[in-house]
């Protein structure tokens, strides 16, 4: 005699996962029909700067955001933070100590710790309408401070940056510390 529980459960249970399936599928599709809506948020923390990363659907379409949670001062962070942080994680710091010392001579590669990558903005938007075209907007600004491991004497590489970007927001672009070739010429 079959368990009347169990396979009432089981009926049960089979039907609750292809609903819940069918509706993951909804969640996913664009489609005007659909009022499910749903609104994700993540913070993340990047090379000692926070971000937003967030996920939202409506009846109209769907975006995707990662922006900096607040337009604070971008931290510095020395590899030699990143190597220790790796360390805690599982890496061998001899190991790769040693690996470094047969890249670089001995002297660049204690120079090679200090260098700090600073993170000025990371953005990313993502909106795509129903029955339209997807709009991006990006913004990347990264800065790192060679110290002195780009000294050979005559010539010495203090600084090196990086920009990149298509948005128009002014906090974003005033948050990426851009400097254009006109600036720099209005100093002559």
């Amino acid at each position: 005699m079959p368990n009347t529980k169990n396979t009432i459960t089981s009926v049960l249970k089979e039907e609750t996962e292809v609903d819940i399936l069918s509706n993951i599928g909804q969640l996913t599709e664009l489609d005007t029909t659909s009022k499910t809506r749903v609104l994700a948020v993540a913070e993340i923390e990047i090379l000692k700067t926070k971000f937003y990363g967030v996920y939202e659907k409506t009846e109209n379409g769907m975006a995707f955001l990662v922006a900096p949670t607040s337009p604070t001062s971008p931290k510095e962070y020395k590899i030699k933070e990143i190597i220790k942080e790796l360390t805690d994680y599982g890496v061998d710091e001899n190991a790769f100590k040693e690996k470094l010392n047969s890249i670089l001579p001995k002297d660049k590669a204690d120079q090679f710790e200090e260098i700090s990558i600073t993170l000025n903005t990371l953005f990313f938007y993502r909106l795509q309408e129903n029955n339209k075209p997807a709009e991006y907007e990006y913004a990347f600004s990264i800065q790192i401070n060679l110290d002195e491991f780009a000294d050979i004497g005559f010539a010495k590489l203090e600084k090196v940056s990086l920009s990149i970007w298509n948005t128009q927001r002014e906090k974003v672009i005033e948050q990426m510390n851009l400097k254009s070739i006109n600036e720099y010429l209005n100093d002559y």
